[in-house]
């Protein structure tokens, strides 16, 4: 059924009408309407729920605000504070520090770059951009798109282990900076799945479990 306000899908009988209600995404204006309520009452569980919603949402930066704003109003806390909230606390103190600074050693990347001229994947040396997680190896790319990617990967990694930190699930973090490979064609990707993997790929990037590395294109 359509009509000037939108469509309705008939249920299988064709006359009914199924409803489903649905869940408006949170904006940023509200979660900070939120919290400027929330400063009024400095309520944990509440606080709680707003980073859980930045995060929901994709306001990674915000979320782990939150999480700071959190984690100094329970630290050291017993009495009043929810189980799960001082569960929090105890991942939140150890994972914090890890996902703001660098990782505590260096990435294989020479390594890398060595192995990918073997497969002679291209025939150009590699560059690398680091960052606090990760290392890219890229090769004709500019600037502002190895930043976007790099950005992208360090966002995905922060929002992974806040989220596990809301859940109280303490998870382990990389000692290295973990390996992404930049390919400069999509050919070169499906190589690399071919000497990586040993198998074909119909997409344009993958992920190698055996040698934990990132492939894009």
């Amino acid at each position: 059924i359509r009509h000037p306000f939108g469509t309705a899908y008939l249920f299988t009988d064709g006359s009914t009408i199924q409803l489903q209600n649905v869940k408006a995404p949170v904006s940023e204006k509200v979660l900070q309407d939120r919290h400027f309520a929330w400063e009024k009452t400095k309520e944990p569980r509440k606080l709680y729920d707003i980073a859980l919603d930045a995060l929901a949402a994709g306001m990674t930066n915000e979320a782990e605000n939150y999480c700071d704003e959190l984690l100094k109003l329970i630290a050291g806390k017993k009495e009043g504070i929810a189980p799960e909230l001082q569960r929090f606390a105890e991942v939140y103190t150890v994972a914090a520090p890890q996902i703001k600074n660098p990782a505590k050693q260096q990435a294989e990347t020479e390594l890398w770059k060595e192995q990918l001229v073997a497969l002679s994947v291209t025939g150009t040396q590699a560059n690398v951009q680091n960052s606090n997680h990760y290392a890219l190896i890229y090769w004709d790319v500019p600037g502002d798109e190895v930043k976007r990617r790099m950005d992208m990967l360090e966002t995905n990694f922060k929002n992974f282990y806040l989220w596990y930190a809301l859940q109280g699930v303490v998870m382990k973090f990389p000692e290295k900076p973990m390996i992404a490979i930049l390919a400069p064609r999509v050919k070169d990707v499906w190589d690399l799945a071919r000497a990586l993997e040993g198998r074909w790929i119909s997409t344009d990037g993958f992920y190698s479990a055996e040698h934990n590395v990132l492939v894009l294109s």
